[in-house]
């Protein structure tokens, strides 16, 4: 691991004493970590923030078979606090764009401090979520803020905490209201959700053929491969591969 240590003396007292840590768990005491040279994050303390971000700046499963490349338009579906969306800025670069969606307020707020700390003028943050058709639902908050989804999350280690009124666009809708004309790369990690984005982008699907990489949840929702079966009709090909996380997996199509 490359990373994960607070970046000022303060936070880190706060981290090594018993006491402030116990309190700093509690309250989701925030800290600034360097990623690299180039990019610092906001995390919380007690949280799986400091997992997710191992994840995906470590072991970077969603860039196993392709990565988002310089000057294109990526589009970041379940941002969380911005892990990969920092990720793929970097890799986009300043002639790229990455547009994040993260329908829960307490996430989103972290998302967009990650994009201003690291001053991402190549990336738009908006606090909605995607489906396959625009209303309002309920989002299920979570003990892990990784699991908050649309979908009660039945696992042992997964305590439901409350919900919130959160708003549901289709892609197609929000990229053609953006006047954007391209879409390269795709990720999708939506706790449950993924098929129902996917019926919502399906001009987008058809028009530009991007590549997709996410995470499926067959513990709750869909399987890779029945969303892989859904991308055939669009004359996708994709593989699917195991999750460290217990009734997940990886899935890639192109």
């Amino acid at each position: 691991m490359r990373f994960g240590k607070a970046d000022n003396a303060f936070q880190r007292f706060v981290m090594r004493t018993k006491y402030l840590r116990y309190v700093a768990k509690k309250v989701h005491f925030r800290y600034t970590s360097a990623v690299d040279q180039d990019t610092r994050i906001v995390l919380r303390f007690g949280t799986d923030d400091h997992w997710v971000a191992s994840e995906i700046f470590d072991s970077r499963p969603y860039e196993r078979y392709f990565a988002p490349e310089a000057g294109k338009l990526v589009v970041d579906a379940g941002a969380n606090i911005g892990c990969f969306t920092l990720r793929s800025a970097g890799l986009v670069g300043k002639s790229g764009r990455v547009i994040a969606f993260e329908p829960s307020r307490r996430s989103y707020s972290i998302l967009v401090k990650n994009t201003r700390l690291n001053d991402l003028k190549n990336v738009l943050a908006l606090n909605f979520g995607l489906g396959e058709k625009e209303r309002e639902i309920q989002l299920w908050l979570h003990n892990k803020s990784v699991f908050d989804s649309t979908i009660k999350v039945e696992r042992n280690d997964v305590k439901p905490l409350g919900v919130e009124r959160v708003q549901i666009k289709e892609l197609d809708d929000v990229l053609e209201g953006l006047e954007i004309d391209k879409l390269d790369f795709l990720k999708l990690d939506t706790e449950g959700t993924e098929l129902g984005i996917l019926k919502g982008a399906t001009r987008s699907l058809n028009r530009f053929h991007p590549k997709i990489a996410g995470e499926a949840h067959p513990g709750w929702s869909d399987s890779g491969a029945a969303l892989l079966e859904y991308l055939k009709t669009f004359n996708y090909k994709g593989k699917v591969e195991p999750s460290p996380i217990k009734e997940a997996e990886f899935f890639y199509a192109w």
